[in-house]
């Protein structure tokens, strides 16, 4: 397993693909959430935190192999990462934790037959520890 999401991972015997992670963000930091207001008169903004972090966008690259062809592999995984709605928990194979959702679309780039590259964009919020 190199990740998974809302609890089935990228190597699921229930698919009839390979999805094999190639590249992620998903150890990039977050952004503190805080608002910096100038003042008159004084030589420094006011910092207020907000005590939050904001959401971002982790980035995975994977590559698929599909025997059974590209089309039904595309629609699988559309199915299982954009099929329910809501955030749901990604776990990568490290123990990183996130709750995060496909909103965007995800990026198919056919390679040669029956292979592509997948990206996936995942709009991820607070570390679930």
């Amino acid at each position: 397993m190199d990740f998974k999401f809302n609890l089935i991972a990228n190597d699921s015997i229930n698919f009839d693909f390979t999805l094999t992670l190639v590249s992620s963000s998903h150890l990039d930091s977050f952004e503190k959430d805080y608002e910096s207001i100038p003042l008159i008169g004084r030589s420094d903004n006011l910092i207020i935190d907000n005590g939050t972090f904001k959401n971002k966008t982790y980035t995975d690259k994977c590559y698929l192999q599909a025997p059974n062809g590209l089309y039904k592999a595309t629609k699988d995984i559309r199915n299982w990462l954009q099929g329910e709605k809501g955030y749901k928990v990604l776990e990568y194979n490290d123990g990183a934790k996130y709750n995060a959702i496909v909103k965007g679309k995800i990026v198919f780039k056919e390679l040669f037959d029956n292979v592509a590259e997948v990206t996936i964009n995942y709009e991820v919020n607070e570390v679930i520890i």
